[in-house]
Parts: C-alpha cells; sequence; structure tokens
C-alpha cells in the first residue's frame, strides 16, 4: 500500500497553474494519477487534444471546468463538468479544459494506461492557419514547456 498527502507531492512544470503527478508517488503501474488546480482563464492543457491508446477521467473537486469537446477539425460543443462531477473521455476523443468560473478549480484526472505515447496536439498556429499539430518541448534551460508548431516549427507558446 502506499499512501500520498496531496500537499506533500512536488508540484510539476506544466500549463495548468498546479500540477502534481500523484500516481508517480503512489507507484502506480497502469494508471495515471494528477492532481490539478486551475485558475479562472487558464486551462489544463496546452492543447486541444486526443490520446488513442489512454482513456481519461476527470473528478473536479472544486469550480468548474468547462470541455471544449469535438473532433479533429475543432470543437463542435462545450460540457460544463462542476464540483462532484466527472467526465471520461474515450481513446481518440478530443479535448480540452478550461476554467471559466471566478474560483480556482480543483481536479483530480485518472488515465489508463498510464503512459500514453500516442497523443495528437492540435493549437492554433498564427502562421500555418487555425488548429495544426504541435509537439510539446521541454526549454533548453528546462525551465519551460514550449508549445512548437510540427508544420513551420513556429513557437505557439512557452509556459514556465
Amino acid at each position: 500500500m502506499h499512501h500520498v498527502r496531496v500537499a506533500d507531492a512536488e508540484a510539476f512544470l506544466s500549463s495548468a497553474d498546479l500540477m502534481k503527478p500523484l500516481g508517480r508517488l503512489l507507484d502506480t503501474t497502469d494508471l495515471a494519477v494528477n492532481y490539478y488546480e486551475v485558475e479562472p482563464d487558464s486551462h489544463l492543457a496546452p492543447f486541444y487534444h486526443a490520446h488513442a491508446d489512454q482513456e481519461e477521467v476527470f473528478y473536479v473537486l472544486a469550480g468548474e471546468l468547462t470541455f471544449a469537446v469535438g473532433d479533429r477539425e475543432g470543437p463542435t460543443e462545450e460540457v460544463v463538468v462542476a464540483a462532484d462531477e466527472t467526465v471520461r473521455f474515450a481513446p481518440g476523443e478530443f479535448q480540452r479544459g478550461r476554467n471559466d468560473g471566478t474560483e480556482t478549480v480543483r481536479v483530480v484526472a485518472l488515465g489508463g494506461p498510464k503512459e500514453s505515447t500516442d497523443v495528437t496536439r492540435l493549437r492554433d498556429c498564427p502562421d500555418c492557419g487555425s488548429l495544426v499539430e504541435h509537439d510539446l518541448r521541454l526549454s533548453s534551460e528546462q525551465d519551460a514547456l514550449l508549445c512548437v508548431c510540427r508544420s513551420c516549427d513556429g513557437l505557439t507558446a512557452r509556459i514556465e
């Protein structure tokens, strides 16, 4: 058995205001477990994305997350998930969560299998047009995450 307090877990560099990879501390083998805090006007992830090889479940502890959901062409609807509610995304379903409210959202994300290796990440690129595939890279100083367009290699976001 492993017992972990969220307060004792180290934060991980993420587009969310706070991300703690609890699965690492719990030594999970088949399940990703992450705790997030998302401030107003912030996103859970830097991309509209889909995991081809992983299902995800989000349990909102406090606040409200609005998920843009749809397909590879872009979002087609929005789903609001409030405190004490959950939402599941099957492998291949595109989504991106954001906080449209006025309070900090606290959420636990579960993903299975634990490691997701086949992820399609889409972001707007001002040079290439609307939603195009992106990569997530660590800066050379290892102090920021970089969102880089696969088509033009342009930087579209720096997350510190």
